[in-house]
């Protein structure tokens, strides 16, 4: 067991087995478990099959005492786990998706993660409905207290490439329903990060056309956002929920912010 509680700012822990054990009185948590089956359509190999679970989130995971701040402000809180494995050569990974646009207009909500345990990468890729057209794409390799944003308008997944559970917390819009159609349509992201001797490589999605140079971001090119908000960023954010309406009204998010 291993105690998350200082990094997080609410008392938690991880299991030997990649699940999370709550230690105060949390709202009514939903939790998801997706398996290996559940990415049959964005593995690099299609042969991928199994029902080996690859990650957990766990949705509307709040304090029981924080749960009308969260509503009144319309935002959400999320526990992602995703487990160790390689499969078929392609280290672990999430099914991807984009956020609609908010209705009136061309910007999706966008998002705020904060790495809690493990180290992951993190694939955010630029594009406007129907997401044919990708016109930025970003490697993000974050670990412990790493805090940043996925701006309006980027599609995003996260691959762990390590052997221990990886373990973030999400920020953001409620009732979203995430548009992954354009991830199972291509067999995933724009790239697979792959098993080789050398050790994680990245390899090219072929399936999309005419794409940019890839931008590989490490922890230390982060902003220290913490630094701003507060040691921990879920009570700076149950203290000051108004100064994140930017993940509600994606007119507020500011430019500079994006990785």
């Amino acid at each position: 067991m291993i105690d998350l509680s200082k990094i997080a700012g609410v008392k938690l822990s991880l299991t030997d087995d990649g699940q999370l054990r709550f230690g105060e009185p949390m709202s009514d948590i939903v939790e998801s478990v997706r398996q290996v089956d559940s990415l049959a359509a964005v593995w690099r190999d299609p042969t991928v099959q199994g029902l080996t679970d690859i990650y957990r989130v766990y949705w509307s995971a709040r304090r029981a005492a924080d749960q009308s701040i969260f509503e009144n402000n319309g935002l959400d809180h999320a526990y992602v786990v995703l487990l160790p494995g390689i499969y078929n050569g392609e280290y672990n990974k999430t099914q991807g998706h984009y956020h609609p646009p908010v209705p009136g207009t061309n910007a999706s909500t966008p998002e705020l993660y904060k790495v809690l345990h493990g180290r992951g990468r993190f694939l955010l890729q630029h594009a406007a409905p129907p997401f044919a057209h990708i016109d930025d794409i970003v490697l993000l390799d974050a670990g412990p207290g790493d805090v940043f944003h996925v701006a309006p308008n980027y599609g995003h997944l996260t691959i762990n490439p390590g052997d221990e559970p990886l373990v973030f917390e999400a920020f953001l819009s409620t009732n979203l329903t995430p548009v992954t159609e354009p991830y199972r349509a291509r067999r995933g992201g724009t790239h697979y990060l792959i098993q080789e001797a050398g050790g994680p490589a990245l390899i090219r999605n072929e399936r999309y056309a005419d794409l940019p140079s890839l931008r590989q971001i490490s922890s230390a090119d982060l902003k220290p956002w913490e630094a701003h908000w507060g040691d921990l960023l879920y009570t700076w954010f149950v203290q000051h929920a108004e100064a994140f309406h930017f993940l509600v009204d994606p007119t507020q998010f500011d430019p500079a912010w994006t990785v």
